[in-house]
């Protein structure tokens, strides 16, 4: 072989060598290559590692009730993991401890970033009812109803009682004319608007504010809405409902004749 050649060869080895410890060096750099590759929750696999690990304690802490290091963990995945896709179950455990420990405020505000920043999260609903719950507790029943309400809107259907009032009915009726009117401007055109407007009338009636009574009455009818409580606060205001205000069991047959008497009596003696 010629001498040239054979330098040439060399020389081709030696640059080979160089570039492959390059990349080793690139490679150590990173971790191997692996940890710079992204989940779809945004953290690269030497964080999502960190971030299972944690939970992982933080559910031992659960079981053993150990509460105030249950929130520490659970704070440090959303401080430090905020896109970590189980967060949302971190914050639900964080809403029983908080609340466990006394700390009624925290465990709300726990609640209250589950909804605003997992709203697809299938933990919602159950997070509504905790939420209405820890609000009633603290005896803030415009809240709780408020809780309830969106409840209620996600799923209409299974929040409807025989009768065709709302679960949250009893904590509506406790509620303020003024606070009703709130209730009823947030949800327009919303599925439980009427029976929040039949509420408020009711109340005015019973108050002997007829002139109130009036003018909400004409914001129902100005939407020309016929279900039954829609139905049902007209009638009050027109003195064809029930004196008391109370609704009719399903009156889905159109209005009540007051002109027309029924009686039932045995015809065998």
């Amino acid at each position: 072989m010629r001498p040239g050649a054979s330098r040439s060869g060399y020389f081709f080895m030696g640059l080979l060598a160089v570039v492959m410890l390059s990349v080793f060096l690139a490679a150590c750099t990173t971790g191997g290559g692996s940890a710079g590759v992204q989940s779809e929750d945004g953290l690269d696999a030497k964080q999502l590692a960190q971030a299972e690990r944690l939970y992982g304690q933080m559910q031992r802490e659960v079981s053993l009730r150990r509460d105030r290091k249950t929130l520490e963990l659970a704070g440090n995945l959303l401080d430090y993991y905020p896109t970590f896709e189980r967060n949302d179950e971190v914050l639900s455990v964080a809403i029983e401890a908080a609340d466990r420990l006394g700390d009624a405020p925290r465990a709300r505000a726990f609640g209250d970033e589950l909804l605003s920043t997992r709203p697809a999260s299938p933990l919602v609903d159950k997070t509504l009812l905790r939420l209405s719950d820890l609000t009633l507790a603290e005896a803030d029943t415009f809240s709780a109803v408020n809780y309830l309400i969106r409840y209620h809107n996600r799923n209409p259907l299974r929040s409807t009682l025989g009768d065709g009032r709302p679960r949250s009915a009893p904590l509506i009726q406790r509620l303020s004319t003024e606070e009703l009117e709130l209730l009823a401007r947030q949800e327009q055109d919303r599925p439980l608007w009427s029976y929040l407007k039949f509420t408020q009338i009711r109340k005015y009636m019973e108050a002997g504010r007829f002139p109130e009574a009036e003018v909400a009455a004409a914001e129902v009818r100005a939407t020309g809405l016929d279900d039954q409580f829609a139905v049902a606060a007209l009638d009050m205001v027109s003195g064809q409902g029930l004196a008391s205000g109370a609704l009719p069991l399903r009156p889905t047959f159109g209005r009540v004749n007051m002109d027309q008497v029924g009686v039932l009596c045995p015809l065998t003696g």
